[in-house]
């Protein structure tokens, strides 16, 4: 099923299975609408994964190698995605990091797919499984652009949300709000890459009413870390004050337009 039209058409619906003890879940191209589906035992790829104008949401999954759910380039970038109100439960790395919902840069024939505009919230992530649960991540955005929101979500991770843009694709705005995110040992809350050096500026980045916290026991934990210099940094009512360091600025320049209202911590 894929072909859609672009933009709000949604030709294709996939709604209210039960998928056991398979390979993968589910894999769609086009403008799908993917919910209220059960999906345990993916014992080879992803529990879903989504190309363009999809929406995915209300599924729950509990055992997925490599990414609980996740974004594809077809013959072009992923665009217009959203990912709500699913849970995420024992993805397994197969001897890499396991991720709960991953929204990466793909490169396929030499060339480079890079998500744009794509919005994660209110999704349950945790409980990782496999050789590198320990070093596990909720929500990545790697190498991404346009316009992004990764809010109201739970997750429990070693890293709970890392965003970064691409090298040939700015982020236009970053909005990450009202998420509450435990990490284990050593493990890192909330990652912000905007080292220019390196990749394309983060032009806007928000991040407000975070609330970031270690597990139970865990020491050496990171609150917020902001990398480089976005053009404009808002940090509003975040509370990472029981992490070991609850914010930092790495790799200069620092931000410099920059707000920081009530947060707890720093």
């Amino acid at each position: 099923m894929e072909n859609a039209v672009g933009g709000t058409q949604y030709n294709n619906i996939v709604s209210g299975n039960v998928i056991r003890n398979v390979g993968s879940g589910i894999l769609m191209a086009g403008g799908v609408i993917i919910t209220n589906n059960i999906i345990e035992g993916a014992s080879v790829g992803n529990g879903i994964f989504a190309h363009s104008h999809a929406i995915v949401s209300g599924n729950r999954i509990n055992g997925a190698m490599g990414n609980g759910i996740g974004v594809f380039n077809n013959t072009s970038s992923p665009i217009n995605v959203r990912i709500s109100n699913n849970q995420v439960r024992g993805v397994d790395g197969a001897g890499e990091v396991p991720v709960g919902i991953d929204v990466s840069l793909r490169v396929d024939a030499g060339v480079s797919y890079v998500p744009t505009n794509i919005t994660v919230e209110s999704n349950d992530i945790e409980a990782f499984a496999g050789t590198m649960a320990s070093s596990a991540c909720g929500v990545r955005f790697e190498q991404v652009g346009g316009v992004l929101a990764i809010r109201g979500n739970r997750i429990d991770a070693f890293l709970g949300i890392s965003a970064g843009p691409a090298t040939t694709r700015a982020i236009d705005s970053l909005d990450i709000s009202h998420n509450q995110i435990t990490v284990l040992a050593n493990g890192h809350c909330i990652e912000v890459g905007a080292k220019t050096s390196v990749r394309l500026r983060v032009n806007s980045a928000s991040l407000v009413f975070n609330t970031c916290m270690p597990a139970a026991g865990a020491g050496g934990t990171h609150g917020i870390h902001v990398e480089g210099n976005p053009d404009r940094l808002t940090l509003i009512g975040n509370n990472s004050a029981s992490c070991a360091l609850p914010y930092g600025e790495f790799y200069p320049p620092y931000p410099t337009n920059k707000i920081s209202v009530n947060n707890q911590g720093f």
